[in-house]
């Protein structure tokens, strides 16, 4: 599956980095996967789900 030029790969980790140890280690998803700027964040339920939803896109803004 392509992801684009290697810079663009490049600037998703150094610029995700951070945002996957917040994830890993505030949020603590039971599980997450990221794939150059896509990524998944396993849950137990809908309203865990809802608020990693909130708490992340805040982050990302």
């Amino acid at each position: 599956m392509p992801i684009g030029n290697l810079t663009s790969q490049i600037f998703a980790n150094i610029y995700l980095n951070e945002f996957d140890r917040y994830v890993r280690h505030t949020l603590k998803p039971r599980g997450y996967v990221r794939y150059g700027d896509d990524f998944v964040l396993f849950v137990d339920d809908e309203t865990e789900a809802q608020k990693v939803q909130i708490v992340a896109s805040k982050w990302l803004e």
